[in-house]
């Protein structure tokens, strides 16, 4: 019961940082991926507009998932 509010600022947070990479994908290697790794990490990822879209699709279903908990969370305080 204490932990649903930890679980929706954590399911939150990952879903923005979802939602912030899909649409910046270099700046994603930069953060991520060590500096001399960089050159082979930027050639492997997918060029398909559709793996922007699939990781925006993905960040949708955590935020669901944060606001199931949040409302969980919310229904058990106001029952105690």
């Amino acid at each position: 019961q204490e932990a649903m509010p930890w679980a929706f600022c954590g399911f939150t947070a990952i879903a923005s940082l979802t939602l912030f990479f899909s649409f910046q994908r270099k700046l994603f290697v930069r953060f991520f991926v060590p500096r001399d790794e960089w050159k082979e990490a930027l050639r492997s990822l997918p060029r398909d507009p559709e793996f922007g879209r699939g990781m925006r699709i993905v960040a949708v279903l955590q935020f669901a998932v944060a606001l199931v908990f949040g409302l969980v969370s919310l229904w058990l305080t106001l029952v105690e």
